[in-house]
């Protein structure tokens, strides 16, 4: 039979293995969420890209047609409103903006 301190053990072990069955669903989605968040022109990186959400505000932009919908790093559904970009590591662009790493689709 066995002792105290070996089912004080196992009944340790089995609370833990639940809490981590019942935890294990929030963590994924709520990683999941942060994976793929808007990137908000405050965003460091943004800010030294100078990524705006509405192209029109950019400064360093110089073809009107230049978009991150146009863009080679941006990979959301055409006619969608926002979508991944690889520059922001796959995080959402809005597809009217616009950043200095533009490269126009070829």
């Amino acid at each position: 039979m066995a002792n105290a301190s070996q089912r004080d053990g196992r009944r340790r072990f089995i609370r833990l293995a639940v809490s981590g069955f019942v935890a294990a669903p929030f963590a994924l989605a709520t990683g999941t969420a942060r994976a793929v968040d808007a990137v908000p022109e405050s965003d460091p990186t943004a800010a030294a890209l100078g990524y705006k959400v509405d192209a029109t505000k950019a400064a360093g932009r110089t073809d009107k047609s230049a978009t991150c919908a146009t863009c080679n790093f941006f990979s959301g559904k055409s006619g969608a409103p926002d979508g991944p970009c690889s520059v922001f590591a796959g995080r959402l662009v809005s597809a009217k903006g616009w950043c200095s790493a533009y490269a126009k689709k070829g």
